[in-house]
């Protein structure tokens, strides 16, 4: 199968990773080559990507098509207060028109923006980090939310602040017209995905707004950075020959109903949806593929800004039981971290990744809980897809699972720790590293392949390197064959 994905934006989870999902049962995801799909606050270069969306479609199997890359230039740019409304639902228009032909394997996607912009820098961070509560307090009747949500308002700059509404004004006029092309009908699937939020703020009117502008022809999701694997999976998923099951366990089963930060529905309510996205059913044993659940903690840890908690893994004697049952059955073990918002949970993930026998084919553990639970998931999918259809590429999901091993918790959890410290001690700005790139590019591959020496010692040869020059994700790329810890002897 042939899939043409325009994805978000650049960054490797929006680029490799759904390439790589669809390495595990042989599919061929096209992702735009040679074309500039922007930075942090630079835009794609959107003419050359409606070019090669005009050359690419008409041979492809199935379309999954990023508004905000084609629309806005990319998901960073979509939540700048730069641009005209008329010229950007313009813009909309000749996608639309691009995309009309092929209407019936197209797959839109577009995000309903978040609470906060981007942490370009240093000095943004403190704006950053009064604009989250400030729009979680949204609407809150209460009168100490309402004192509280003008002290927070103070401390953001009049010009920050009008920026951002311009852009959540110009945004929710694109989606607009996004949810009348879903309500005209035609399309394979249009979905919303909803960037970090709380249960309050300006979002819940607009996806009100965007429910009755869709006419029930449009679905909502909650996370926005897997947005890509879920749907590169769900294309897949409708290749097997009935609806692939999933057996889920929680390490924590008081666990499912918490909102993990940046979230604004419970986690339990999250696995459904995606579930409906990608087209599985959940079960509770006997699956096609199993995934284990760590679920948001009680107190909310971000560890991109916090420390990781000195505490110990609960729960994981719970599902020890569950795991050998659902594996002695033949189906392929894949985890999600969610514990903590930016990382794994050390315990948890070292636990996972010394299974005896080698039993973890996938893991997960990334940014949000949507977006680590979107991930996982979408693994699970495809290997249930793969064992159904006999068509399962072992090495694929091993490198795969190796390459968020390293990532979600040698460096989100450990490293990323090291280099923050190293970068607020040095006056780097951990947002923009600019002259001092190569060197935080040097200090992370070495530390990463110590560190992995310790605590990974199997592990494949990998690259390591700052795709985006700062510190919040890194790109980590196998170079070697994966060890089978994911099978059985």
């Amino acid at each position: 199968m042939r899939i043409l994905l325009a994805p978000l934006d650049g960054r490797p989870c929006n680029v490799r990773l759904p390439a790589d999902l669809g390495a595990v049962v042989g599919a061929d995801v096209v992702v735009p080559r040679g074309i500039d799909l922007g930075t942090v606050m630079e835009a794609a270069d959107r003419d050359a990507l409606l070019a090669w969306l005009r050359s690419e479609a008409p041979s492809a199997d199935a379309l999954i098509v990023s508004v905000d890359l084609l629309v806005h230039g990319g998901l960073e740019c979509a939540r700048d207060g730069r641009g005209d409304r008329e010229e950007t639902v313009a813009r909309f228009e000749r996608v639309m028109e691009v995309l009309e032909p092929h209407r019936s394997k197209t797959t839109l996607i577009s995000v309903i923006m978040r609470g906060t912009p981007t942490a370009s820098s240093e000095a943004m961070l403190p704006v950053w980090e009064a604009m989250g509560p400030w729009n979680a307090l949204d609407g809150d009747p209460d009168p100490e939310a309402i004192a509280r949500r003008a002290v927070l308002e103070s401390r953001i700059p009049k010009d920050v602040l009008a920026g951002w509404r311009a852009a959540r004004e110009r945004h929710h006029a694109v989606n607009l017209r996004l949810a009348a092309e879903a309500a005209r009908g035609g399309l394979a699937d249009v979905l919303f995905f909803q960037d970090d939020a709380a249960p309050r703020g300006p979002h819940v009117a607009e996806t009100a707004a965007l429910r009755e502008a869709a006419a029930g022809r449009a679905r909502f999701l909650g996370g926005t950075d897997e947005a890509c694997v879920t749907l590169v999976a769900a294309a897949l998923v409708k290749s097997a020959p009935r609806p692939p099951r999933i057996s889920v366990a929680y390490t924590e089963p008081e666990g499912a109903d918490r909102i993990g930060p940046y979230e604004h529905v419970a986690f339990s309510t999250s696995l459904v949806e995606h579930a409906e996205a990608l087209g599985v059913g959940l079960v509770a044993r006997d699956g096609d593929a199993a995934l284990v659940v760590h679920p948001p903690a009680a107190v909310p840890v971000d560890l991109f800004l916090d420390p990781p908690p000195r505490v110990g893994c609960p729960g994981f004697d719970v599902v020890r039981a569950w795991i050998d049952r659902e594996v002695s059955t033949g189906a392929p073990l894949v985890a999600v971290d969610a514990r903590f918002a930016n990382g794994a949970d050390i315990p948890f993930a070292r636990e996972m990744a010394r299974l005896p026998g080698g039993m973890l084919m996938g893991f997960s553990a990334w940014n949000t809980a949507s977006n680590a639970l979107g991930t996982a998931l979408a693994h699970a999918a495809l290997l249930a897809v793969g064992r159904l259809r006999g068509t399962v590429r072992p090495e694929a999901s091993l490198r795969l699972r190796d390459e968020r091993l390293i990532e979600d918790w040698l460096f989100q959890s450990s490293v990323r720790q090291e280099l923050r410290d190293f970068c607020l001690a040095e006056g780097i700005d951990r947002f923009a590293f600019a002259d001092r790139a190569a060197e935080l590019d040097a200090r992370l591959a070495k530390r990463l392949a110590e560190t992995a020496s310790e605590e990974l010692p199997d592990a494949p040869p990998f690259l390591a390197r700052f795709p985006w020059a700062r510190l919040f994700e890194a790109e980590i790329i196998i170079t070697g064959a994966a060890p089978r810890r994911g099978r059985r002897p």
